[in-house]
């Protein structure tokens, strides 16, 4: 490239990302943590990390919803003592990465947590193996190919000589979460990494040493990192029943019923609808056009050509899995159940936001908008502020019919057969919300495992940038309560299921055979 064109495409992404900077309003979605105060010179005083951790430490304090609901004022101020603490012999930015992921896990808030941390520092090497969690125990469920192929379907007993309820402790103590089985959802995804083994204080180094036990036979291997081009897994089925798409459905004429896997409540229609607070014209042109490619095109039209189907095959069951669903926007929930006969009145969740300085700081033009005269405040929290009042029973589905983001079929006749959903420990936030619907509602029935997560919880994200170390850190404004009122930190199904590994792998799916022996039983 000659000099001068070289000049006119540094010329071109400078103006790019100025339309970008331009296009971002006062709401936009990386906040910098400056509406929390200074603590005056004292502060000013204190090393890069420590002025982050202070920051991070007041915008817990005055920011984040119902925080005694989770822990007690002197439980916090030992926690953020212990934090600083901790802070203080962090001497590179993933090592106060990993102190701030200590310290926000305390809140167990799956919603809250630092983003972004890169766990293949500083080697870039990867463990060839991948771990799956089931209730307390761990096993192989996969290997590089370097190494004997009976390891995969072995329960880990030890690595380094930490047991593996160690193991699973250290996990509970620096995720975020509500629950360890979402906890160790989360992990999972990590385990390949040195850094991650690191972040939990159980290795420096680039191998591990590794006790198993299969058919009553404990062995031991030495795991070694490689580099991601020397690595080369077994050759092996998924570890999972998830399908590659992000919404996928088949329907069984011959068995009597349709089957829906719903692994995402987040589609290119909810990213349109979510930027449109945030972002102006062209930012946001430029987002949406970068998506679409991306995303799934839109849920909307996938249930309504699967509930058309089903009418025309006058199918009288439905099977709804939602055990890879890690949530996303509600307003999918509200789509599905729209064409349920069962579910005209819906009692949803009660919304809150947390109506604090900082929020109002920050979110100036939302805090205008959501304490108009369709929200009320909460009489024994002043700050909360009831965002979905006005959505319950026969006017839940409001909100979705006046988006016109979020597409409705009206003229496809309503399902009035029944209901079966699929959960397990994945399925969380939105996902786990829609399960409770279904369960307090009475409009169907769960099968499998406990959710990641309920409510009450925090929820309702942002994002504040901490400005010294660049950590972005993901922090809940918003509480929500079930409508019920009870409190738990997971939804359970009505019919719980044993799963084993060796059905996983053997492409055995014992969730839907309970389900297939239950619609067979009413024939």
């Amino acid at each position: 490239m000659t000099s001068a064109k070289l000049v006119r495409a540094k010329y071109a992404c400078l103006f790019f990302f100025c339309i970008l900077a331009w296009g971002c309003s006062q709401q936009r979605l990386l906040k910098k943590a400056a509406a929390v105060p200074r603590t005056g010179e004292r502060y000013e005083k204190l090393p890069a990390f420590e002025q982050d951790a202070e920051l991070l430490i007041g915008y817990i304090q005055k920011a984040y919803p119902l925080a005694e609901v989770k822990m007690s004022s002197s439980l916090f101020d030992s926690a953020a003592n212990a934090f600083r603490a901790e802070v203080r012999t962090a001497a590179t930015t993933n090592e106060f990465r990993f102190c701030t992921q200590r310290f926000l896990a305390k809140l167990k808030d799956g919603h809250t947590f630092v983003t972004g941390i890169d766990y293949s520092t500083p080697t870039g090497r990867i463990f060839p193996w991948r771990l799956l969690p089931i209730q307390n125990e761990i096993f192989i469920s996969n290997i590089g190919s370097n190494y004997d192929s009976s390891l995969i379907g072995a329960k880990i007993r030890s690595i380094n000589g930490v047991s593996v309820a160690s193991i699973i402790a250290r996990v509970g103590n620096y995720e975020s979460g509500e629950n360890i089985d979402w906890k160790l959802q989360v992990a999972r995804g990590k385990f390949a990494f040195p850094g991650y083994w690191k972040a939990i204080g159980l290795s420096h180094h680039d191998t591990l040493q590794i006790v198993v036990e299969k058919n009553e036979t404990i062995s031991s291997v030495t795991l070694a990192s490689q580099t991601p081009r020397e690595l080369k897994m077994n050759s092996l089925g998924s570890d999972s029943f998830r399908k590659k798409a992000s919404f996928s459905t088949n329907i069984d004429s011959a068995s009597d019923y349709a089957y829906l896997q719903m692994n995402t409540n987040f589609d290119y229609p909810s990213l349109k609808n979510s930027i449109d607070g945030y972002l102006v014209f062209p930012a946001k042109w430029f987002a949406l056009r970068l998506a679409k490619k991306k995303l799934p095109t839109d849920f909307g039209h996938t249930i309504e050509s699967f509930f058309t189907e089903i009418d025309k095959n006058k199918i009288g069951n439905i099977v709804l899995d939602l055990r890879y669903n890690t949530g996303g926007e509600p307003l999918l929930n509200k789509q599905f159940l729209y064409y349920l006969a069962s579910a005209e009145k819906v009692n949803d969740e009660k919304r809150y936001i947390w109506m604090n300085e900082v929020y109002q700081k920050t979110f100036v033009k939302k805090y205008k908008k959501q304490r108009g005269p369709y929200a009320s405040y909460d009489a024994d929290h002043p700050d909360l502020l009831y965002i979905n009042e006005k959505f319950q029973g026969a006017h839940f589905y409001d909100d979705l019919l006046a988006n016109k983001n979020f597409h409705v079929n009206s003229a496809i006749p309503k399902f009035k057969g029944n209901l079966y959903v699929l959960t397990g420990p994945a399925t969380f936030s939105a996902g786990s919300l829609l399960a409770m619907l279904v369960q307090e509602n009475h409009l169907g029935q769960l099968i499998g495992s406990c959710t990641g997560n309920n409510i009450p919880t925090q929820s309702i994200y942002n994002s504040i940038l901490l400005p010294r170390s660049s950590t972005l850190i993901q922090v809940s404004t918003g509480y929500v309560l079930p409508p019920s009122g009870k409190s738990t930190d997971r939804v359970c199904p009505d019919i719980a299921t044993s799963i084993r590994l060796t059905d996983i792998l053997n492409r055995r799916d014992t969730d839907l055979d309970m389900v297939l022996t239950m619609i067979n039983a009413r024939y």
